[in-house]
């Protein structure tokens, strides 16, 4: 089974992809070989791993007080890629319909909250959020919600990985310290694009097999689970990255909060 049918037919991210295919070809190495071999953060290629590991693509080793990494048998992988031809190309009769629900109203915020905190610990959120989303959340989440939200993120190691517009910076600056603080620490991997994008009041959240439209202005969530939709959509985050420019949040909410001091 050649590599590039097991990225199309897996929905394997390029980074994915890069990191299975150096793997391949270099055999056992630990994360920081893996991270030279491919150009690749040495964080970005930890996650990664953990991504390929659930999936049943790699395996880790421990070997002399370490851990390192290899590409499962090829048989193991052609099998799944089988698997996912036969649902794609309709070999065997199973349900590909979306599971769609909608939420209104604080329910819609709360199920969002609640959805995010039963995620386990390393597991990811992509978003999509533009200036006008982020501010009506603030002005619509309860404070005591989003405060638990973001304390369930950082302790629980939950990444928030995706874009924003760039005018959403300008929000740090209208936060309250008691509102800098709960933001700060988060596991936050961020790109910020020009501020002509992204001009909507709805966020987009994806996780698992799970996609979240949450639209501020009227309250309203469409929740969409389907596996391919969420695998798309998370394609479309990075490829969007890939073309942003990267921003350390932490690091400019903690200037925020020495500007503050200082006052």
């Amino acid at each position: 089974m050649k590599m590039a049918s097991i990225k199309r037919f897996m929905g394997l991210s390029d980074r994915e992809f890069s990191v299975l295919f150096f793997l391949r070809t270099a055999g056992k190495k630990n994360v920081s070989k893996i991270a030279e071999g491919t150009q690749l953060p040495r964080t970005t290629v930890g996650f990664i791993l953990q991504e390929l590991l659930k999936r049943n693509l790699v395996l880790r080793i421990s070997v002399a007080g370490h851990y390192e990494w290899c590409i499962r048998s090829p048989d193991v992988i052609k099998s799944q890629v089988e698997t996912v031809q036969e649902l794609w190309l309709g070999k065997k009769d199973h349900a590909s319909v979306p599971v769609v629900r909608i939420e209104h109203g604080a329910k819609a915020f709360q199920t969002v909250a609640d959805a995010i905190m039963a995620l386990s610990r390393g597991e990811r959120v992509f978003f999509i959020q533009g200036f006008l989303s982020a501010q009506q959340s603030l002005k619509k989440f309860d404070k005591k919600i989003l405060a638990v939200l973001h304390e369930k993120v950082r302790t629980g190691k939950i990444i928030l990985d995706g874009v924003a517009g760039e005018k959403v910076l300008d929000l740090f600056h209208r936060m309250s310290r008691q509102e800098l603080e709960s933001h700060r620490d988060r596991p936050v991997i961020s790109y910020i694009v020009p501020g002509n994008y992204f001009q909507t009041t709805a966020d987009i959240l994806i996780f698992r097999d799970t996609v979240l439209f949450l639209n501020y202005s009227d309250e309203t969530l469409l929740e969409v689970r389907h596996k391919m939709i969420a695998d798309s959509l998370r394609e479309v985050v990075e490829f969007i990255e890939d073309h942003a420019k990267k921003i350390d949040i932490n690091e400019y909410i903690r200037q925020r909060l020495l500007e503050l001091s200082k006052r």
